[in-house]
């Protein structure tokens, strides 16, 4: 029974030694952080825009003495 216990400390050494390598590798690296960040990009980017497609001028009458619609001066 004694080798058994000994596989197992053995195993979970080198475990606890193959992550330690991996978080050495990888300690300057924020994955996590651009990944959000490409990621806000991406939707910003393929979020729909407002667009106005209204026309100046159209649907009023224009020129030097007109009054304001009483419509627009609510707005």
């Amino acid at each position: 029974m004694p080798v058994t216990t000994k596989r197992v400390e053995i195993v979970q050494q080198k475990t606890e030694e193959h992550q330690m390598n991996i978080q050495e590798a990888f300690a300057d690296d924020d994955v996590l952080a651009e990944f959000e960040k490409e990621k806000a990009e991406t939707i910003e980017r393929d979020r729909p825009k407002s667009i106005d497609l209204s026309l100046p001028g159209w649907g009023e009458w224009a020129g030097s003495g007109v009054s304001v619609n009483k419509r627009k001066k609510r707005k």
